[in-house]
């Protein structure tokens, strides 16, 4: 049973309830009906995203552009980032780790 969120709140943490640091605090129970109304309802249009995000990704990428540039697409969302090089470093690393804890 859910009874309350806590929203937000000053710096770092949010602590409900504290004296010294003011948070937002909102008791679910007071919008139950609304949030059951809400949920039963499908919505009438699909949620896209904002136009603002869609245009930040696609402008700062230029088909055209190659060689190390912020605007070259092959480095936009690319899911290869070193993985190999990571894993060597990680692995001799622990072949350091056992041999100094062996002596």
């Amino acid at each position: 049973m859910q009874i309350g969120i806590v929203s937000g709140g000053v710096v770092g943490t949010p602590t409900c309830g504290s004296v010294s640091r003011p948070s937002f605090y909102t008791r679910v129970g007071t919008y139950y009906d609304w949030v059951q109304k809400s949920i039963a309802n499908v919505p009438g249009s699909a949620v896209v995203e904002p136009d603002f995000i869609a245009d930040d990704r696609t402008d700062m990428c230029n088909p055209n552009s190659s060689g190390v540039s912020h605007t070259n697409c092959d480095f936009r969302e690319n899911s290869s980032s070193g993985g190999t090089i990571g894993t060597g470093l990680l692995s001799l690393f622990a072949l350091g780790w056992l041999r100094r804890k062996q002596k």
